[in-house]
Order: C-alpha cells, then structure tokens, then sequence
C-alpha cells in the first residue's frame, strides 16, 4: 500500500494525474488502514463531510499515515488516534466485476432465443444505493467462458475524490460503448454521511491561542501584582524602623516589623486567592466546552438504509414473462416468427430445422421469362406470407409441434 509515515503537513489539494485545487484537506478510512480509530469524527469542528465511495479504497491513493493534531485540535477522550492523509490519486478506472452468462437452463425455450432478448427478457444493473439501469441483453458483448459463447458484462467504473461521491458505472462495450460516456450511469444520490461538531475542538481550534494567551497575562499580572506589594511593603516597613530607631523609639520599630509582616501576609494570602480564581476560570471554561452537547453539521441522506437494502453491492437482476406468456410467445414464433424489419436483397429461408413462415412488406420479385400476372400473384403471397416445409430435414409436414429450432442452434 502506497502510504508511509509522516506529519500531518498543512498543504491542501491534491496531486497526481488527477490534480484538484481546492482549499481542502482529504482522508480516507478503509478496512485497509490499520489501528482504525474513528473518534476523531464528530469531534472536529473542521470536517466539511463524509462521504462514502463503494468503489474507492486506501490503496487507490498515495498518503501519509499521521497522528491526530491534538495541537490544533484538542485530545479526543479516547486518546489520539492516527488519520490517514490522502497525497494523491491514482487508478481511478477499473473494473468492478465480469459476469459470464450461461446458457438459460430452461431447455423448453432454448430453441427460441428471441425470448432470451428484450422486450421478453432484460437485465437490470442496480449499484446498490438505489441507482437503475435496464441492460438488453441483445446489445452485450459476446465471448468464449469455459468454452462456452455467450454474452457477458464487463462493470467498470470511473470515479475519484469529490464532496458527493459521484461516480460512473458502465458495462464496458455494451451497445459499443467502450468508455460510458452514452450508456454509463451516474449516481444521482450524494453519499453523504451524518456529521457532528464539538463545541470543544470548535474552541480549541479557533478561540485556543487567545484563550491561552489570557490566561497567561493574568498569571503574569497577578505575579507582578504579588512582586510589587512585597517590596512596597518592604520598603515601607524598613523605613519606617530606621525612623523608630533613629528616635531611640524601639516600640515604634517592633511595631513596623509586626506591620510588615501582617502586610506580607495579606499578600501572599492575595497572590494565592487570585492564583486559584485564575487556575478555576480556565478549568471552568474548558469543562463548560467538554460538558457542551454537539451539534449536527450536515444530517446526510439514506446512504445507510441503501447499503442495508441493496445488500451494499452491485446486482443484477433478470426479468421476463411468466411461463404461460413465454409458453404462448414459443408457440406463436415457432409457427410464425418473429420480425426482423431488415431489407434484404437474397433472403435466407431455411434458417429452422423444420419450416420457415416468411412474410414481406413491399415485396419485389424478378424473373426472366415469368409473365406479369404471375409476379403480382408471388408477390401477394410473399406478403400475405407463406410455410416453407424442408422436406430434407423433415418428412412430417404440417406437424406444427415438432422440433423446429433455429439452425445455428
């Protein structure tokens, strides 16, 4: 895993191929990182969002693996944790998932593929936040899977670092789109998910130098208060005894020295008073932003409720007919077909093993030596249509309920 370890460095934006500029600074927590601790989240003020990206893990980024800026930020109760910071992007194309389809197991309609195609029959590709897209499965790519031909999906996504998550998902090839910028699907739901803010780290990070830088002066101002009462009080106990003494009055200089002390007393009494008041303003303070209940940042969405439901991944699901409804289309096609709305100069009409119904629109036949009268009269029966019989693959004419399956099958 491209991470190493480092310093929570204060530079925004993002670099690589994939280059973002912006004033932001980007983490990722995945079941990659190790020592996982969230409880940093909640207790930033910082945090702009939190988004969830199913196809984005550590590994798809270069970063640093830093510990928490208690500095800036305070201590979580928890202790610090480690955050992982996001450096640069990489590898933000890849493929999710290929699914190889086999051979629908239902033998009884194996002999009319039509049924196995849209409008009979169609896929749904659902991503797993409640993003939809109908596949038909006629326009899926075709390969070989243990030997067997058959369509398949080749998921791929496209995606990197963005505030709502948004990403595109493509079936690579599927009506020959190659990259997904006509039949890819665009999430539409931001995954967002709730955020809180502390009280504390909002002080902390915002009101902390100021806070502290208040707190300092006032221990300052109280020292020097404390200073300057005890040498006025010296001095004037000292002077005060050298003028009893030099009146021979020793009464006088007992007197001042009790004075002095008593006044000593006083201050120290003073200095320790505003000592304690200081030291409890700023406990006090900081208790009543511990002690203050979060607020809600962002409320986000029904991200969690999605990833509940749709099993947090991607499906497919298969939707057709009922089995009465395919049973009546297997009888209807095999006796007439179904459309093929192409023109065609020499059409084919032995492709099933038994019979072929054939009917044209706007036919036109030509012939050397075949008289008018009777072109009209081949012409209205192509279009009325006809049953040709293969009499070299069968000898059951008219057994509408014999095998009559498509050739190539």
């Amino acid at each position: 895993m491209p991470w190493t370890s480092g310093d929570d460095y204060n530079k925004s934006g993002l670099i690589g191929d994939y280059t973002l500029i912006d004033g932001l600074y980007y983490y990722v927590v995945d079941k990659y990182c190790d020592d996982i601790d969230l409880s940093y989240i909640g207790f930033v003020d910082t945090i702009q969002n939190i988004t969830f990206n199913p196809f984005l893990d550590s590994t798809d980024f270069n970063g640093v693996t830093a510990e928490f800026n208690t500095e800036r930020y305070g201590t979580p109760k928890e202790g610090t944790p480690k955050v992982y910071r996001i450096k640069s992007q990489h590898n933000l194309e890849k493929t999710v998932k290929t699914f190889y389809f086999t051979p629908h197991t239902d033998t009884d309609y194996n002999d009319e593929p039509i049924l196995n195609v849209y409008p009979f029959c169609y896929y749904t590709l659902t991503d797993g936040f409640g993003n939809i897209k109908m596949i038909q499965p006629q326009f899926l790519p075709w390969g070989e899977y243990n030997g067997i031909y058959n369509y398949y999906m080749d998921i791929r996504v496209k995606t990197n670092i963005n505030h709502d998550s948004k990403y595109l998902l493509y079936i690579n090839g599927y009506k020959s789109d190659t990259e997904g910028y006509i039949e890819g699907m665009i999430n539409k739901t931001p995954l967002v998910a709730p955020n809180k803010s502390s009280a504390y780290s909002n002080f902390w990070s915002s009101s902390s130098s100021s806070f502290s830088t208040n707190y300092e002066i006032g221990k300052l101002e109280n020292e020097l208060t404390y200073e300057q009462s005890t040498r006025g009080n010296m001095v004037n106990g000292v002077a005060g005894g050298i003028g009893s003494l030099l009146s021979l009055n020793l009464g006088g200089a007992i007197s001042n020295t009790a004075n002095m002390i008593n006044n000593q007393i006083t201050a120290n009494e003073n200095y320790d008073m505003s000592e304690y008041a200081i030291e409890q303003a700023y406990n006090s303070k900081i208790a009543d932003y511990v002690k203050t209940p979060a607020t809600v940042k962002t409320l986000g969405n029904n991200m969690t409720f999605e990833r509940r439901i749709y099993d947090n991944g991607i499906v497919i699901t298969r939707y057709q007919q009922t089995d009465t409804n395919r049973k009546k289309a297997k009888q209807y096609f095999k006796r007439y077909g179904y459309p093929y709305n192409q023109y065609t100069k020499n059409p084919c009409i032995r492709t099933r093993k038994a019979f072929n119904y054939i009917k044209f629109t706007n036919c036109n036949i030509h012939g050397a030596n075949i008289p008018q009268i009777h072109l009209v009269e081949l012409k209205q029966i192509f279009e009325n249509g006809i049953t040709f019989w293969h009499l070299d693959r069968t000898d059951d004419i008219k057994n509408y309920e014999q095998d009559n399956s498509e050739v190539r099958l």
